[in-house]
Parts: structure tokens; C-alpha cells; sequence
């Protein structure tokens, strides 16, 4: 499952998924550089940031629109079980 939220005041989304490469995979499919991928603070929040017409590509490809940036942090904690 690939999950993407509303843009944040600056434009950003982040980009999800069920497991890690799978997430990779998807983002290979749409052409983002595996360069940017993020996971930081080792808090195992893995996922991309993407925007325009990246994030318009993403939900053209399947990437499920998540309204409320909170629920795409409890898919996280859901799936990887080990955020902080």
C-alpha cells in the first residue's frame, strides 16, 4: 500500500508505504531519485518528500491521498512498529 498526505504549507508531501522496498520500488516507478529517500533520526520514519507535479505523478500512479498528516504517522507506527 503507497499512501501520500495533503501538501503542507510549503508544498510538501510525504510519500509511504507498506514496507521499505516497496516504497523504493514505487518511487523508482515515478522517477524519484533513490538520493531522497529519508528516514531521519533513526526514528524509522522511512518515506519520501515530494511536491507538484511529483506528488500529482504519485496519486496518477496509485498512491492513496491520506487528508490528515497524523494518520500517515500512524501507518508508520503500524507498519514498522518502532517509532520512537
Amino acid at each position: 500500500m503507497i499512501l501520500i498526505d495533503n501538501p503542507d504549507s510549503n508544498g510538501w508531501s510525504h510519500l509511504v508505504a507498506s514496507s521499505i522496498q516497496e516504497l523504493h520500488e514505487f518511487a523508482g516507478r515515478i522517477g524519484l531519485n533513490r538520493c531522497w529517500y529519508q528516514n531521519k533520526r533513526k526514528r524509522y520514519q522511512p518515506h519520501y518528500d515530494i511536491k507538484g507535479d511529483m506528488r500529482i505523478k504519485a496519486i496518477d500512479h496509485g498512491a492513496i491521498l491520506i487528508q490528515k498528516r497524523s494518520d500517515i504517522i500512524l501507518f508508520l507506527k503500524n507498519h514498522y512498529n518502532t517509532i520512537a
